[in-house]
């Protein structure tokens, strides 16, 4: 099996949610805000104006003493989004939806309209399109990375604006900013570090050069990497929930975050030689036997979101399958306990401003065809 079906697969993997709650779980700690602010006022602006009935999908009395439910945000059936791999929000609360296996990548006004598609069409007629993911500028400008070295920008109105020259990015862990300067994760055989490009793809800097279990970490595709406000940024490695931080600089700033007392940290690494069946067994092997922090999200403006998974946990009726963890930027953890997410078909594929977004299961009609997925909207309670 090549790596990148291992990959493939190891996400299908951690996006399956099983785990539940206590009812003992400590009061949320009070930190800033709590008025609906940014692009969150403006997807509760049309969701507050619908009424919806329906019965909660997730009952985890831990979660809900986080988050309340706003309502479903339901994307326009003018055009099929296959599979929601992962969305983005920008300032105005648009939705940029990303369905990674058809390599389709859609604009949402904040109610589910349909907007438009993106194309490199217009930039080069013959480019291979093959995103690997999607990033907003803090201005509503869109980086592509592409399965291979140039990548694809657009402006914020979804119109192709130039192809970049040779930049390595990973398939997550990609930061673009207002300058359209690029910080990416990259992976190679002795290791692993963030680059970080000018916007003619020449290299500024590395950050975090290290080869700790650089043969695991070269064979997976969760990583994750963010920038706040400050031009701090944070990464995630999937095999801790402890974030690292560096300054805009590549400072290191230590970490933050908290491990749970039920999490198990793998901390060896495969051997570097181990090729097909071996290697599937061994990456199998490990997500059995340990936890995994697949993804993070930046919840609000301060905040940090970990989502981890337990693989020793039977996920179809284990309480503990799955858990989120939320930390200020500052590195607060605003949950003592973890919370645990219960036995749902509901995947998180985006956050911003305080709005966790979680994709649905979609339905079939009258004639037997499939729908778009809906995305249940919650507000985080601080």
């Amino acid at each position: 099996m090549s790596n990148i079906v291992l990959r493939a697969c190891f996400v299908i993997s951690c996006l399956c949610f099983a785990a539940c709650v206590s009812d003992e779980a400590p009061p949320v700690p009070s930190v800033g805000r709590t008025a609906l602010h940014g692009s969150a006022a403006l997807v509760a602006e049309h969701l507050l104006s619908i009424t919806y009935n329906e019965p909660l999908l997730i009952e985890s009395a831990s979660f809900q003493r986080y988050f309340k439910r706003l309502g479903r945000i339901e994307l326009s059936d003018s055009v099929l989004v296959g599979s929601i791999t992962k969305i983005v929000i920008d300032a105005n609360g648009r939705l940029l939806v990303f369905d990674r296996q058809p390599g389709q990548i859609f604009l949402f006004a904040p109610d589910g309209e349909f907007l438009k598609e993106l194309s490199v069409e217009p930039c080069d007629p013959g480019f291979e399109w093959r995103p690997s993911d999607v990033v907003f500028s803090p201005l509503g400008s869109i980086f592509i990375p592409q399965n291979g070295p140039r990548h694809v920008v657009f402006d914020s109105s979804g119109e192709c604006d130039y192809i970049t020259g040779n930049i390595r990015t990973s398939y997550s862990g990609n930061v673009f900013t207002a300058d359209h300067e690029i910080y990416t994760f990259v992976r190679t055989r002795d290791g692993h570090f963030i680059n970080h490009y000018d916007r003619d793809g020449e290299v500024i800097r590395k950050i975090g050069e290290s080869d700790h279990q650089r043969n695991f970490l070269n064979r997976i595709s969760a990583m994750n990497l963010i920038q706040d406000a400050t031009g701090r940024l944070f990464r995630l490695l999937p095999t801790s929930p402890l974030i690292q931080v560096y300054d805009s600089t590549g400072v290191d700033l230590g970490t933050i975050g908290s491990v749970p007392d039920m999490y198990r940290m793998y901390g060896d690494d495969i051997p570097g030689g181990l090729r097909g069946s071996d290697m599937i067994k061994a990456m199998n092997a490990i997500m059995r036997e340990h936890s995994v922090s697949p993804y993070m999200f930046l919840l609000d403006e301060d905040l940090l979101l970990v989502y981890s998974t337990n693989g020793f946990e039977d996920r179809e009726t284990s309480d503990r399958g799955s858990m989120l963890q939320i930390i200020s930027t500052s590195g607060v953890v605003l949950t003592p306990e973890p919370i645990y997410m219960g036995p749902v078909k509901l995947y998180i594929a985006g956050a911003r401003d305080g709005l966790l977004y979680f994709t649905t299961v979609p339905e079939t009609d009258e004639n037997g065809d499939w729908g778009n997925q809906g995305l249940e909207v919650y507000q985080f309670i601080r």
